[in-house]
């Protein structure tokens, strides 16, 4: 785990071809200073073990800005699925292309946290295996566009901001108390799913915020 402690100043960190990935624990990165902290260049991601089921991107205390050129995914230890997770309490972007080295299940994405995380590259279908993509908490923006092809759920209390162009393939559940919000990309672009669901009761409350402009 890479941990920039409080106080750090804004640092711009380049990774070249290392393997990442802690025995215990979740985070990859963790950002407790206030200031923004850029990853940059190649590292490879892969699970120990078994012993976590996520490997987490964490803006715990301040910004976090993952802007790698790749990211290798590997499942050493045949996890039968683990998760890109984007967590904390404070903002982050992601922008960054995969490969999959040698990771044969299902490798989902996961919104934690109670910030907002953007993601701009696309997600795509790690494997043969559909990826899904669950936001528990805060808010996630989508801007490309995704190829995975499993569902979504938000829930209760999250948001998902797509634009037309970065809707998802799979059904789209939206719990009580959610929202998911569209932004029109421009003109001739729409937003598609195989099946758009705004709470599972008469009486939740969910939000769909259309943005035209």
């Amino acid at each position: 785990t890479w941990t920039f402690n409080a106080g750090t100043a804004p640092m711009i960190v380049t990774i070249n071809s290392q393997q990442l990935g802690a025995a215990t624990g979740p985070d990859v990165f963790v950002n407790n200073s206030a200031n923004l902290q850029t990853i940059n260049g190649t590292f490879s991601l892969f699970d120990i073990g078994g012993t976590t089921t996520s490997r987490r991107f964490n803006a715990a205390a301040g910004p976090l800005a993952i802007a790698t050129s790749l990211i290798n995914i590997r499942g050493d230890s045949s996890p039968a699925t683990w998760a890109i997770e984007w967590g904390g309490s404070f903002n982050g972007t992601f922008n960054s292309a995969f490969h999959n080295v040698n990771f044969s299940g299902a490798l989902n994405y996961l919104k934690t946290g109670t910030g907002a995380w953007e993601v701009v590259s696309p997600l795509p279908d790690q494997t043969g295996n559909a990826s899904s993509l669950t936001v528990s908490a805060g808010t996630l923006t989508l801007d490309a566009v995704n190829t995975f092809t499993g569902p979504a759920l938000v829930a209760g209390g999250a948001t998902l901001n797509l634009l037309t162009t970065s809707a998802l393939a799979g059904a789209v559940t939206v719990s009580n108390t959610a929202a998911l919000g569209v932004v029109l990309a421009g003109g001739g672009t729409s937003a598609n799913s195989a099946n758009l669901e705004l709470g599972v009761n008469l009486t939740d409350a969910t939000s769909l915020n259309l943005n035209f402009s």
